[in-house]
Protein backbone atom coordinates (compact mmCIF):
# COMPACT_ATOMS: atom_id res chain seq x y z
CA UNK A 1 0.00 0.00 0.00
CA UNK A 2 1.37 3.41 -0.86
CA UNK A 3 0.76 6.39 0.70
CA UNK A 4 0.60 9.72 -1.68
CA UNK A 5 0.86 9.02 -5.41
CA UNK A 6 1.14 12.15 -7.69
CA UNK A 7 0.44 11.65 -11.50
CA UNK A 8 0.56 14.58 -13.43
CA UNK A 9 1.40 15.38 -16.94
CA UNK A 10 0.85 11.74 -18.40
CA UNK A 11 -0.57 9.92 -20.81
CA UNK A 12 -1.60 6.42 -19.80
CA UNK A 13 -3.09 4.16 -22.67
CA UNK A 14 -3.67 0.61 -23.77
CA UNK A 15 -2.79 -1.00 -20.99
CA UNK A 16 -4.26 -4.49 -19.96
CA UNK A 17 -6.97 -4.17 -17.54
CA UNK A 18 -6.45 -0.61 -16.15
CA UNK A 19 -4.87 2.75 -16.35
CA UNK A 20 -4.06 2.32 -12.33
CA UNK A 21 -5.35 0.33 -9.99
CA UNK A 22 -4.75 1.78 -6.74
CA UNK A 23 -4.18 1.06 -2.70
CA UNK A 24 -3.24 3.76 -0.61
CA UNK A 25 -3.82 6.76 1.36
CA UNK A 26 -4.37 9.53 -1.26
CA UNK A 27 -3.96 9.51 -5.26
CA UNK A 28 -3.44 12.66 -6.91
CA UNK A 29 -4.01 12.90 -10.65
CA UNK A 30 -3.85 15.81 -12.50
CA UNK A 31 -3.11 16.91 -16.63
CA UNK A 32 -3.05 14.04 -17.68
CA UNK A 33 -5.05 11.35 -20.47
CA UNK A 34 -6.70 7.76 -20.27
CA UNK A 35 -7.53 5.82 -23.35
CA UNK A 36 -8.28 2.30 -23.61
CA UNK A 37 -6.96 0.86 -20.94
CA UNK A 38 -8.71 -2.43 -21.53
CA UNK A 39 -7.80 -6.31 -21.01
CA UNK A 40 -11.51 -8.16 -21.72
CA UNK A 41 -14.30 -7.01 -22.04
CA UNK A 42 -15.21 -7.15 -18.45
CA UNK A 43 -11.64 -5.64 -17.64
CA UNK A 44 -11.73 -2.11 -18.74
CA UNK A 45 -10.76 1.03 -16.44
CA UNK A 46 -9.02 4.07 -16.65
CA UNK A 47 -8.66 4.21 -12.85
CA UNK A 48 -9.49 2.10 -10.14
CA UNK A 49 -9.61 3.62 -6.16
CA UNK A 50 -9.85 0.60 -3.78
CA UNK A 51 -8.88 2.17 -0.75
CA UNK A 52 -7.66 5.62 0.41
CA UNK A 53 -9.49 9.27 -1.38
CA UNK A 54 -8.24 10.62 -4.69
CA UNK A 55 -8.49 14.15 -6.27
CA UNK A 56 -8.59 13.76 -9.87
CA UNK A 57 -8.52 17.07 -12.05
CA UNK A 58 -8.31 18.36 -15.78
CA UNK A 59 -7.80 15.15 -16.99
CA UNK A 60 -9.52 12.94 -19.97
CA UNK A 61 -10.87 9.84 -19.85
CA UNK A 62 -12.50 8.08 -22.84
CA UNK A 63 -12.95 4.35 -24.50
CA UNK A 64 -13.10 2.39 -20.88
CA UNK A 65 -15.84 -0.21 -19.68
CA UNK A 66 -15.49 2.31 -16.77
CA UNK A 67 -13.69 5.28 -16.66
CA UNK A 68 -13.50 5.79 -12.94
CA UNK A 69 -13.95 2.84 -10.11
CA UNK A 70 -14.52 3.89 -6.40
CA UNK A 71 -14.29 0.13 -4.81
CA UNK A 72 -16.23 -0.19 -1.66
CA UNK A 73 -13.24 0.33 0.93
CA UNK A 74 -12.30 3.65 -1.09
CA UNK A 75 -12.62 6.45 1.64
CA UNK A 76 -14.21 9.80 2.13
CA UNK A 77 -12.95 12.87 0.69
CA UNK A 78 -12.82 11.86 -3.15
CA UNK A 79 -12.96 14.95 -5.48
CA UNK A 80 -13.32 14.00 -9.38
CA UNK A 81 -13.71 17.93 -11.07
CA UNK A 82 -12.57 19.60 -14.38
CA UNK A 83 -11.99 16.50 -16.57
CA UNK A 84 -13.96 15.11 -19.23
CA UNK A 85 -15.41 12.25 -18.96
CA UNK A 86 -17.10 10.77 -22.35
CA UNK A 87 -17.03 8.01 -24.52
CA UNK A 88 -16.43 5.04 -21.98
CA UNK A 89 -19.38 2.44 -22.48
CA UNK A 90 -20.58 1.33 -19.29
CA UNK A 91 -20.31 3.86 -16.85
CA UNK A 92 -18.12 7.20 -16.43
CA UNK A 93 -18.44 6.66 -12.52
CA UNK A 94 -18.79 3.88 -10.52
CA UNK A 95 -18.78 4.16 -7.26
CA UNK A 96 -19.51 1.18 -4.45
CA UNK A 97 -18.18 3.44 -1.54
CA UNK A 98 -21.17 4.34 1.30
CA UNK A 99 -20.17 8.06 1.07
CA UNK A 100 -21.04 10.23 -1.10
CA UNK A 101 -18.62 11.96 -4.04
CA UNK A 102 -17.95 15.63 -5.35
CA UNK A 103 -17.94 14.69 -8.71
CA UNK A 104 -18.86 18.71 -9.80
CA UNK A 105 -17.53 20.83 -12.71
CA UNK A 106 -17.30 18.21 -15.30
CA UNK A 107 -17.62 17.82 -18.93
CA UNK A 108 -19.63 14.21 -19.80
CA UNK A 109 -19.84 15.16 -23.50
CA UNK A 110 -21.22 17.14 -26.50
CA UNK A 111 -24.74 16.52 -25.70
CA UNK A 112 -24.82 16.45 -21.79
CA UNK A 113 -25.53 20.02 -20.93
CA UNK A 114 -28.72 19.68 -22.38
CA UNK A 115 -29.51 15.88 -20.70
CA UNK A 116 -28.41 18.19 -17.64
CA UNK A 117 -30.73 20.75 -18.20
CA UNK A 118 -33.71 18.26 -18.40
CA UNK A 119 -32.76 15.76 -15.57
CA UNK A 120 -31.53 18.12 -12.82
CA UNK A 121 -28.32 17.87 -10.47
CA UNK A 122 -30.27 14.88 -8.70
CA UNK A 123 -31.62 12.06 -9.96
CA UNK A 124 -30.72 8.75 -11.90
CA UNK A 125 -28.63 9.13 -14.53
CA UNK A 126 -27.30 5.56 -16.44
CA UNK A 127 -23.58 6.95 -17.14
CA UNK A 128 -23.43 6.78 -13.28
CA UNK A 129 -23.46 3.86 -10.46
CA UNK A 130 -24.17 5.01 -7.34
CA UNK A 131 -27.42 5.19 -4.68
CA UNK A 132 -29.38 5.44 -7.24
CA UNK A 133 -28.66 1.58 -8.36
CA UNK A 134 -27.98 0.15 -5.42
CA UNK A 135 -29.27 0.90 -2.03
CA UNK A 136 -26.66 1.54 0.64
CA UNK A 137 -24.18 3.26 -1.85
CA UNK A 138 -23.38 7.30 -1.60
CA UNK A 139 -24.70 9.17 -4.20
CA UNK A 140 -22.30 10.67 -7.03
CA UNK A 141 -22.77 14.67 -6.68
CA UNK A 142 -22.41 15.42 -10.68
CA UNK A 143 -23.93 19.10 -11.23
CA UNK A 144 -22.49 21.66 -12.92
CA UNK A 145 -22.12 20.17 -15.93
CA UNK A 146 -19.15 21.88 -18.25
CA UNK A 147 -20.85 23.03 -21.44
CA UNK A 148 -16.94 22.38 -23.16
CA UNK A 149 -14.17 20.00 -22.33
CA UNK A 150 -11.43 20.96 -20.17
CA UNK A 151 -7.95 22.12 -21.79
CA UNK A 152 -5.59 18.29 -20.16
CA UNK A 153 -2.32 21.28 -20.48
CA UNK A 154 -3.62 23.46 -17.93
CA UNK A 155 -5.31 23.68 -14.61
CA UNK A 156 -8.77 25.06 -16.11
CA UNK A 157 -9.71 28.29 -14.13
CA UNK A 158 -13.36 26.79 -13.15
CA UNK A 159 -15.20 28.18 -9.88
CA UNK A 160 -17.39 25.29 -8.78
CA UNK A 161 -20.17 25.99 -5.95
CA UNK A 162 -19.90 23.53 -3.09
CA UNK A 163 -21.99 24.40 -0.92
CA UNK A 164 -25.29 24.57 -0.01
CA UNK A 165 -25.20 21.47 -1.90
CA UNK A 166 -27.83 22.15 -4.33
CA UNK A 167 -28.48 25.08 -6.50
CA UNK A 168 -31.91 25.37 -6.09
CA UNK A 169 -34.42 26.35 -2.88
CA UNK A 170 -31.76 28.97 -1.39
CA UNK A 171 -35.18 30.55 0.60
CA UNK A 172 -35.51 27.23 2.45
CA UNK A 173 -32.00 27.62 4.24
CA UNK A 174 -32.67 29.73 7.53
CA UNK A 175 -28.53 30.16 7.52
CA UNK A 176 -26.89 30.88 4.29
CA UNK A 177 -23.28 28.99 4.19
CA UNK A 178 -21.93 29.14 0.78
CA UNK A 179 -18.60 27.82 -0.16
CA UNK A 180 -17.12 27.86 -3.84
CA UNK A 181 -14.23 25.52 -4.63
CA UNK A 182 -11.36 27.22 -7.24
CA UNK A 183 -8.04 25.17 -8.17
CA UNK A 184 -5.01 25.31 -6.56
CA UNK A 185 -2.51 28.28 -8.27
CA UNK A 186 -5.77 30.44 -9.40
CA UNK A 187 -4.83 34.12 -8.41
CA UNK A 188 -8.11 34.44 -6.88
CA UNK A 189 -9.32 36.13 -3.31
CA UNK A 190 -12.53 36.08 -1.52
CA UNK A 191 -13.48 39.59 -3.00
CA UNK A 192 -13.09 38.33 -6.41
CA UNK A 193 -15.92 36.25 -6.27
CA UNK A 194 -19.61 38.02 -5.60
CA UNK A 195 -22.84 35.83 -4.40
CA UNK A 196 -26.02 36.26 -7.11
CA UNK A 197 -28.73 34.35 -5.02
CA UNK A 198 -32.72 34.77 -6.59
CA UNK A 199 -35.38 32.47 -7.13
CA UNK A 200 -38.32 32.96 -8.60
CA UNK A 201 -40.68 35.46 -6.99
CA UNK A 202 -38.60 36.38 -4.22
CA UNK A 203 -35.87 39.32 -4.16
CA UNK A 204 -32.55 38.71 -5.58
CA UNK A 205 -29.73 38.82 -2.82
CA UNK A 206 -26.35 40.14 -3.62
CA UNK A 207 -23.68 38.74 -1.19
CA UNK A 208 -20.21 39.56 -0.71
CA UNK A 209 -17.44 37.25 -0.06
CA UNK A 210 -18.63 37.19 3.96
CA UNK A 211 -22.06 36.13 3.11
CA UNK A 212 -23.39 39.63 4.35
CA UNK A 213 -26.08 41.28 1.86
CA UNK A 214 -24.57 44.18 -0.29
CA UNK A 215 -26.93 47.26 -0.44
Amino acid sequence: NLGTLAIKNSTIHDNTGYGIDFYGNKLEVGTSEFANNAGSATSSFGIRVHTGSANITDSEFTEHRVAIYLGASAGAGTVITRNNLYGNTLYDIESHADHNVDALSNFWGISAPDAAAELGSATNITRIYDRYDELGLGFVRYGQWLSQPVDTDAINPILTIVQPTGLFDWYAYAHYEAQVRYPDGLNISGDDIVWRISEPGTTTDILDDTGSPVS
